[in-house]
């Protein structure tokens, strides 16, 4: 067992916490499926364990293989190790893990969602976009689906634009359906068309990538092409 931890170790530990990740990395190797407190102190060990080398990769890796229920926190260290590793391979499938689990967190409004932040990558940004629309397919409520189109506003997303007209022009529907039912309230909706939907405050971003209106452009011009007319009567 001490033979198998010397390959993990940089001959600098000196107490037994320091060696608690290199033991449990060395008895993983063994065949002794890790859990608990042990796959913590492996995943937070190899965010610094550059002496490992290419084993970085190789135990990241094993982690990946029989640890598919890590939380977001975890998920991201690993992925970290795994680029830092030389593993650009299980750098991306972490990184699509990674993005789904974030993307189904802000749809459901869970209390550690984050928010979507860009991606520059052309194949990740496919990979995203074929998962955001799954989960579309799987939004239960208007708001679960309003949470994913500013969602992929954020992640700079490729939804297909019939895609985003269809979402789009159903929430408006829907919302001026639940406004109609109101107490006291009528609604007339009717077409607006113009050159310039949006407020004369906003201006459209252009994501590097594609030199084109980004997803959040498109799905703000969907909604702002309805113009909803109430005239709300006080009943005595």
């Amino acid at each position: 067992m001490w033979t198998w931890t010397r390959d993990h170790t940089h001959g600098r530990e000196h107490d037994p916490g320091d060696r608690h990740a290199p033991l449990a990395t060395a008895a993983a190797e063994g065949g002794i499926a890790l859990d608990g407190l042990d796959i913590e102190a492996v995943i937070d060990w190899l965010g610094d364990a550059h002496h490992l080398g290419p084993l970085r990769a190789k135990v990241a890796r094993s982690i990946d293989e029989t640890h598919q229920a890590l939380d977001d926190v975890r998920l991201a260290k690993l992925n970290a190790a795994a680029l830092a590793g030389g593993a650009p391979d299980l750098h991306q499938k972490l990184e699509g893990r990674l993005h789904g689990s974030r993307t189904r967190a802000y749809m459901t409004g869970a209390e550690d969602a984050v928010q979507p932040a860009p991606i520059t990558d052309t194949e990740q940004r496919a990979h995203a976009t074929a998962h955001w629309r799954r989960l579309l397919a799987e939004a239960e409520t208007a708001r679960q689906r309003v949470r994913l189109l500013l969602w992929a506003g954020g992640a700079r997303l490729d939804p297909p634009e019939p895609l985003l007209t269809e979402q789009t022009a159903q929430l408006a529907r829907e919302l001026l359906g639940s406004m109609s039912t109101s107490a006291g309230s009528t609604v007339k909706q009717q077409q607006f068309r113009t050159a310039e939907p949006r407020p004369q405050s906003s201006r459209t971003v252009t994501d590097p990538a594609h030199r084109a209106p980004v997803t959040g452009d498109r799905v703000w011009t969907g909604f702002s092409r309805s113009v909803v007319v109430m005239d709300r009567t006080v009943e005595a």
